[in-house]
């Protein structure tokens, strides 16, 4: 899903003397797989059809007294919050899950802690890791049930983050509600947190989000891009523990997502 080189495809030489922060080491930009500019479905970026009446309309109702002014998503924090019942401050609308994932990522990890992870994942959230100067543990999951055992082992009093796809992408493999808290309960006792980036959630035959609401150490990622098919928008949300929600917004900018994309 990336591309080592540059859209130009040559890697321009470094100026003499001129070096990036040791943390970006052997990574290179985020490129998107290429276009045909015909294809409804992109079924590899998990885009779905949009319902384009319902969005046009959406779209003609948007003032341009609303676009003149910064954005503020605090009524759409409110809206999510009261879905939950849980407080508004707890919910920390992003520009997409990216933006959540690399929050948490870097609300956390720094150079001498590690993050736990199963690959195959979610590409970004091993580069997040590694922007936050941290080291990346993995246990390989590709299929069957989770490996609850040997992910356990990886934790310890060096791990800053556990993090967990479900269900999983790109595998498709669904974390069962008792593993899940299996893992933020040996977190806790390591003082890492937990980050669970359920983007595919809609798709489950079971939400873990009830239960993981109560653990003061789980984050969880939700976005409208995949099932709600409005990937465009870039609009994420993590919903947090009230102690650590403050961290994800000290570390965001202060306007992640557009007038625009909160209006619809």
């Amino acid at each position: 899903m990336t591309n080592p080189t540059p859209p130009s495809g040559t890697t321009p030489a470094v100026p003499a003397g001129l070096r990036p922060a040791a943390r970006l080491a052997g990574l290179t930009p985020y490129v998107p797989p290429p276009r045909d500019g015909e294809s409804l479905l992109l079924l590899d970026a998990n885009e779905g059809a949009p319902d384009a009446d319902a969005m046009a309309a959406a779209l003609g109702s948007i003032s341009p007294e609303v676009l003149r002014r910064y954005p503020d998503a605090a009524a759409l924090e409110r809206e999510l919050a009261a879905g939950l019942s849980i407080d508004r401050a707890r919910v920390v609308v992003t520009n997409g899950g990216d933006d959540a994932i690399d929050r948490v990522c870097r609300s956390v990890v720094e150079p001498g802690r590690n993050a736990v992870l199963h690959t195959p994942t979610f590409e970004m959230i091993g580069r997040s890791v590694r922007l936050a100067g941290g080291e990346v543990r993995s246990v390989p999951w590709l299929g069957g049930s989770f490996p609850l055992g040997e992910y356990l082992e990886k934790i310890d009093t060096a791990t800053a983050l556990a993090a967990l796809v479900t269900p999983n992408n790109p595998t498709g493999g669904a974390i069962a509600g008792d593993a899940l808290v299996a893992v933020a309960e040996r977190a806790a006792a390591c003082g890492a947190l937990v980050m669970v980036d359920l983007a595919y959630i809609e798709f489950a035959d079971q939400d873990p989000t009830p239960r993981l609401l109560a653990l003061e150490n789980v984050v969880m990622i939700r976005t409208f891009s995949k099932a709600f098919g409005l990937a465009g928008l870039r609009v994420g949300y993590a919903i947090a523990p009230p102690a650590v929600a403050p961290w994800l917004r000290t570390v965001g900018g202060p306007y992640p997502v557009s007038t625009d994309s909160l209006s619809l």
